[in-house]
């Protein structure tokens, strides 16, 4: 807008002039012309230059490399990591499980069936060892070896493998290679000089057997024994029950985590227990010495040392220790008792005080014995901790 257009409107704002006044003077001053319009952008240059070229000959190769490569080849390469990096991930899997928790390979499941020659007076050793397998092994009149089960293989020509050498007989079973495997063993009536099983994330069960020592580990499965003679008899697991039923030993070891232990009609010169976090239950016992050990729960022992003691007036010891749980002891009245019993919050109660005399008796703390307990025929020391839990010795 011109400067003499803008004065006419300052003398309108002003008053100075009417309105048709100033429209009449604003006649006499035309408006500027529109400023003209920008030039033109320049023409853009469409000719590739260097670098596009280069980019347009790379796409190009790498459209080639694809439509040339050799698809099968490399599938089949890809193919075979991925298996591998998942029989990794299910090994490392069935370590946290304990199972199997995909399969690879084909899914037919196959059975194995092997019956060996006759073993003559004894065997010498058994062997079985593998993971995620049940194991069970039992007495038949045979007097063979037969040993048959099922298995699913993930690879081809995967079985487990048996090898008999001169009365030594050895069975493995590789879960890496197969899953769903079932041993089902039957040995004869004669004694074996060992036995041995290593399993893992798989029951253990051996019963009516004779060996001169047994050695069985397992881990997150149950154990159990019945009808075996084994005077030096190992069994451990974690995380899983222990039970023995009609076993006669020299040396009875049984060990878990988290789990019961029991025990009934067992007699052995030395018993040992130990669990955690879990009730010991014994009933029915013959021993020397049994030992006791659990923590956050109960220990039971009934019905012990029932059996004549003969001419073997050694004294007979019970050591049994919990914690945050109760202790029950039940004996025979025959005999006669030597007690060191304690407990950090609870009662403890030793029956008829009458028939016995103390150096201390308190609500959680008692040592003393039975009277006449030097000359007695039947004795048996006791020592028995827990907390927070009460003591009973009947």
């Amino acid at each position: 807008m011109n400067e003499g257009r803008l004065k006419i409107l300052a003398m309108l704002e002003d008053g100075k002039v009417t309105a048709e006044e100033a429209v009449e003077l604003l006649r006499q001053f035309p408006e500027d012309a529109p400023p003209p319009p920008p030039p033109p952008p320049p023409a853009f240059n469409r000719q590739p230059s260097g670098w596009q070229n280069d980019i347009a000959d790379g796409l190009k190769e790498v459209h080639d490399s694809i439509s040339n490569a050799n698809w099968a080849g490399i599938l089949d390469e890809v193919g075979n990591d991925v298996k591998s990096a998942l029989r990794d991930v299910h090994e490392s899997l069935s370590e946290v499980f304990g199972e199997n928790i995909f399969v690879v390979g084909p899914r037919e499941r196959s059975n194995f069936n092997f019956v060996s020659d006759e073993v003559g007076n004894g065997i010498k050793s058994i062997k079985l060892k593998g993971k995620n397998a049940p194991v069970i092994i039992r007495a038949h009149d045979q007097n063979n070896i037969a040993i048959r089960g099922e298995y699913i293989a993930k690879y081809k020509d995967d079985a487990p493998h048996f090898n008999m050498d001169a009365g030594n007989v050895e069975i493995t079973y590789d879960s890496n290679a197969m899953h769903s495997v079932h041993i089902f063993c039957e040995v004869p009536r004669l004694l074996i000089e060992r036995l041995q099983v290593e399993n893992k994330n798989g029951t253990i069960e051996v019963s009516g057997i004779k060996a001169a020592s047994a050695n069985l580990t397992t881990k997150n499965s149950k154990i159990k024994l019945s009808d075996v003679d084994c005077p030096d008899l190992n069994a451990k697991t974690k995380n899983a029950k222990i039970t023995a039923e009609d076993v006669t030993s020299e040396t009875l070891s049984l060990e878990t985590g988290n789990a019961k232990i029991e025990l009934e009609n067992v007699q052995a010169a030395t018993i040992r227990a130990e669990t955690s976090n879990a009730a010991i239950k014994v009933e029915k016992a013959d021993f020397r010495q049994l030992s006791t050990f659990t923590s956050n729960s109960r220990t039971e022992l009934r019905d012990l040392l029932r059996e004549p003691w003969g001419n073997d007036n050694s004294e007979r010891e019970i050591d049994t220790h919990t914690t945050n749980g109760s202790i029950s002891i039940e004996l025979p009245r025959d005999i006669s008792r030597k007690i060191q019993a304690s407990t950090s919050r609870g009662k403890i109660n030793c029956g008829n005080t009458e028939e016995m005399e103390f150096d201390n008796l308190s609500q959680n703390y008692v040592t003393g014995k039975s009277h006449g307990y030097d000359e007695a025929e039947k004795r048996l020391r006791l020592n028995v901790s827990t907390s927070n839990g009460s003591v009973s010795i009947r």
